[in-house]
Order: C-alpha cells, then sequence, then structure tokens
C-alpha cells in the first residue's frame, strides 16, 4: 500500500528561516514505504557509510530520492530531532542531497 505523505504546516523560528540542523546528527528511516517497495527502516550514524545495491528498477533512486523530499513516500525521515514532514523542503533538502551518478543535466 502506498500512502502519500500529508505534509503538516512547516515549523518556522522567528525570524523565519529553516531551523538548526543538528551537526552532525543521524538519519532515521521509520517504516518508510516508496512505490512498491516494502517498508524501510534504519539508522545510519554521522560518517557510517551505507551502501545500496541491488538491480535496475528494485527501487534504489526510489528511495534515495524520498529521503532527500524529491518523492513521495509514507513513513517518517528524521534527521536528528528534525522530522522531514514538518519542515519545509527547501530546509529539508539543504540539510539532506542527492547527487546522482547521471544528473540528467
Amino acid at each position: 500500500m502506498n500512502k502519500e505523505r500529508e505534509a503538516p504546516p512547516a515549523r518556522r523560528n522567528e525570524a523565519g528561516t529553516c531551523p538548526a540542523a543538528e551537526t552532525p546528527a543521524p538519519l532515521r528511516l521509520a517504516e518508510l514505504v516508496v512505490g512498491e517497495l516494502a517498508p524501510v527502516s534504519l539508522t545510519v550514524a554521522p560518517g557510517e557509510i551505507l551502501c545500496l545495491s541491488g538491480p535496475s528498477g528494485s527501487g534504489k533512486s526510489r528511495l534515495l530520492r524520498a529521503i532527500a523530499d524529491l518523492d513521495a513516500h509514507g513513513g517518517e525521515i528524521w534527521l536528528g530531532e528534525l522530522c522531514q514532514s514538518r519542515v519545509k523542503g527547501h530546509c529539508w533538502r539543504g540539510w539532506v542531497m542527492l547527487v546522482p551518478a547521471d544528473s540528467q543535466w
């Protein structure tokens, strides 16, 4: 089942800018659902290196695009104490970036 994420109102500080992100902070996926992929839960500690591998079309890029807030998804993604669904997209993408192998530009 693919649940589209409903974005709650973004939290903003008094200056109207992005909240401060804890640096460095663990990245945590909690029951992340993207397309037909099974729910994914994991934590990546600061400085930890994680490898995603699988055949073409298995969902590697869709998972990474969801983490970077570029594709709709279900579940929650956390960076330290900040939840992706509670901050504006441009703030999240300033902390979590996707650099694809083929930029398509």
